[in-house]
């Protein structure tokens, strides 16, 4: 595992420069680093990573980028423009998602910890009405994020299966769950697994029928599901169209095509969103308030984000959603002609999962990618077909393949934090 990091021939920078570095070879130095990406990224044939590779974005994120990349939101007094880019970030999305004029928002780093916001108000919104250990219902097909939220904030998570004729949330199991620690119901808009999203309506009326908080994961689904429509792909309600829905996650870095670490956390109303805001007024430094984990945040890339959505406009998502969608029914439609291979449920958006899982980006879209991915994919899947049992996997697959068969979990997860520390070490010298 450590091989796949690095050569016997890097060189490491293990302390800082006794004397300055020349912009030339910084520039040298960098260029290295760039190269060390041995996968081509690119050139749209990789599933999973980077959603947008489009030259007028990065052209204009390289521009907006240096203006605000010393301004930081917490400080809302002296950065008054910023402040009102992301008061307009906020207000555009929560329009965007159909929120009514109670509707209110925060900007956060990162899916995981918008999910982690939304677990996090719904258990102080609990606590503050006498419920001391609550709880949070969701299928086992919804995000991890949610099971970290309730490892760092004490909540007792509780997962019910997925229907094995739709492969999505199991409504009646959920219902079955329900007790009087119930703080939270979560549905997925879509799952990450799966590509197919639950039946929102039925989990937020039930929300709605026992008066708690129901929240609808769309971080993946953030910048599709609302131009779906409008580009010819008729959805289900998934927004705060449906009463029973009380917050929403979105992403703009995944198909918003900004660059990373913005999503919108969105409530139903103020007093949900106060349940997540962190005050400390007996500080000796002073009141410290925040709205989200973070304190300071990156000027910068809440400015790019602003700049994409505005330079993009309705008229650009749009069409960027109908490209993704098509591309994906598509290969949906292909799969399923395939011998070997049986479609998981029916994906209507933008991740397909057959054996493995297939999740389409914007770039995925470029001429010609599809078509070859679909040519490969019949050609080897007839290969693995003949092989038989005979079929050994190598490299990344022989691990999962080899974990996924471990019956102690603890196990897995060592060799799970071993890789994630291996990332960030620098490798003893030799």
């Amino acid at each position: 595992m450590a091989k796949n990091l690095s050569t016997t021939t890097d060189k490491w920078i293990r302390q800082i420069p006794q004397g300055k570095m020349s912009d030339n070879e910084l520039v040298k130095l960098m260029k290295e680093y760039v190269d060390y990406d041995s996968i081509d990224w690119k050139g749209g044939r990789l599933s999973g990573t980077t959603f947008e590779n489009t030259k007028s974005i990065s052209e204009l994120c390289a521009f907006i980028f240096p203006e605000f990349m010393l301004q930081n939101p917490l400080h809302a007094d002296v950065h008054k423009g910023l402040r009102k880019i992301e008061a307009e970030i906020l207000g555009q999305v929560l329009n965007l998602y159909n929120a009514p004029q109670t509707g209110c928002a925060l900007l956060s780093g990162g899916g995981s910890e918008s999910l982690g916001l939304a677990v996090l108000a719904a258990r102080n919104r609990a606590r503050s009405r006498g419920i001391r250990w609550p709880e949070v219902i969701m299928c086992r097909t919804a995000h991890s994020s949610i099971d970290k939220a309730c490892h760092y904030f004490r909540i007792k998570l509780v997962k019910v299966d997925y229907d094995y004729t739709t492969w999505t949330a199991n409504v009646k199991q959920m219902a079955s769950k329900i007790n009087r620690n119930t703080c939270l119901l979560i549905a997925s808009a879509p799952d990450y697994p799966h590509g197919l999203i639950d039946d929102i309506k039925a989990i937020s009326m039930l929300a709605q029928k026992h008066s708690i908080p129901c929240h609808i994961d769309a971080c993946m689904g953030g910048f599709l599901l609302p131009f779906a429509e409008e580009a010819g792909f008729a959805l289900p309600l998934f927004d705060f169209r449906l009463p029973g829905v009380t917050s929403i996650s979105a992403d703009i870095h995944k198909y918003g095509c900004s660059p990373k670490e913005k999503v919108l956390m969105m409530f139903r109303n103020r007093e949900l969103r106060s349940h997540a805001i962190y005050t400390c007024v007996d500080w000796c430094g002073g009141v410290y308030a925040t709205p989200t984990y973070q304190g300071s945040r990156a000027g910068g890339n809440i400015a790019c984000a602003w700049g994409v959505m505005n330079m993009l406009g309705r008229e650009g998502y749009v069409e960027r959603a109908k490209r993704v969608i098509s591309s994906a029914h598509k290969l949906r439609e292909a799969a399923k002609k395939i011998h070997g291979i049986e479609v998981v449920g029916n994906p209507q958006t933008h991740v397909n999962k057959y054996f493995w899982q297939f999740l389409y980006q914007v770039y995925n879209t470029q001429p010609g990618v599809i078509d070859k991915f679909i040519s490969d994919l019949t050609e080897s899947v007839a290969v693995l077909v003949n092989l038989g049992g005979a079929a050994a996997a190598e490299g990344a697959a022989a691990i999962y393949g080899k974990a996924a068969a471990i019956p102690d979990r603890s196990i897995v997860g060592e060799l799970a934090s071993f890789f994630v520390e291996n990332n960030l070490n620098v490798p003893k010298s030799v």
